[in-house]
């Protein structure tokens, strides 16, 4: 990875001992502390540390190292700093974002807008800011799908600005997804935190380009099991609402069309559901707000 002036002068004002850059898909790290605040430094991120010794301890010994051996492995789990430091219980949100190229122009643009306003509500509700816990992939360019906002506590999510276009490959981007709130239920199960089913808003306006009936299989399998809620939303009158409903085990009936680009009116409504969620106990029935303010039909 090639770091500017900024990053390495950056990087050079840092303890001694483990840090992790991020730049796009790029990734350094050294181990045995834990992150702190998010820095940035040109196209650079990366987080100051404090140290974990008995995590330390415990892989030397399991290594069979000494206590002078600093041979660093990268297998070694590293502890998720916010887990750490906010034990609360967390509501996970996974926002799967057909970005392809139909989305350009009105729907793209109202859709990155829902998207801070999100940002504005989980952050203006104390007990939601600590619990609910983003992450956002985007589908679209040459069949593509990638996190584009990893995990964050609402308090820390910032909402990307997506740019829309390409092809739809939904079934990679439902894979990613279903894989990274298994992988992120692991780190609350490590970590002791507690945490409600999480929720996956899948959002399209056409069809998929890739092969996504065995990912779709997945998802009503992960549902079934009460792994994960789906909703899919269809965007617009191409919206190929019969594929969208094969990704929930409730079928065509989950399916909601968003009724023209009431993105705001969309996410004003998810930001109130995740309030109402992440204010509930693991397991409790909630009753969430109704959905006639942004679905087609709507007055």
């Amino acid at each position: 990875m090639e770091l500017t002036k900024a990053d390495k002068e950056a990087l050079a004002r840092m303890p001694d001992g483990w840090f992790e850059a991020t730049n796009l898909s790029c990734q350094i790290t050294r181990p045995w502390y834990r992150c702190d605040r998010l820095h940035k430094a040109g196209a650079l991120e990366f987080r100051v540390v404090g140290q974990f010794p008995d995590l330390l301890a415990e892989y030397r010994k399991n290594s069979g190292l000494s206590n002078s051996d600093t041979r660093y492995t990268p297998t070694l789990p590293i502890p998720d700093v916010a887990l750490v430091d906010n034990a609360e219980q967390r509501t996970p949100l996974v926002l799967v974002l057909d970005s392809s190229g139909s989305m350009e122009g009105a729907p793209i643009d109202q859709l990155n807008k829902g998207l801070q306003l999100l940002e504005k509500e989980l952050k203006g509700d104390a007990i939601a800011a600590k619990r609910v816990r983003v992450l956002i992939v985007q589908l679209g360019g040459k069949d593509e799908a990638r996190i584009v906002a990893n995990w964050r506590d609402a308090m820390d999510f910032e909402a990307p600005k997506l740019v829309a276009n390409g092809t739809t490959p939904t079934g990679q981007a439902v894979d990613l997804a279903l894989k990274s709130i298994e992988d992120e239920k692991q780190c609350f199960k490590q970590a002791g935190v507690a945490y409600t089913r999480p929720w996956m808003f899948l959002m399209s306006d056409g069809a998929p380009t890739d092969l996504w009936k065995n990912a779709a299989e997945r998802c009503c399998d992960a549902e079934t099991g009460n792994k994960v809620a789906i909703f899919p939303i269809a965007v617009g009158e191409e919206a190929d609402t019969k594929t969208l409903g094969q990704f929930s085990s409730k079928g065509l009936a989950a399916v909601k069309r968003l009724d023209g680009l009431r993105f705001r009116e969309l996410f004003l409504w998810l930001s109130a559901s995740m309030k109402v969620v992440s204010h509930s106990a693991p397991g409790g029935k909630v009753q969430l707000p109704p959905i006639d303010t942004w679905t087609q039909g709507s007055t």
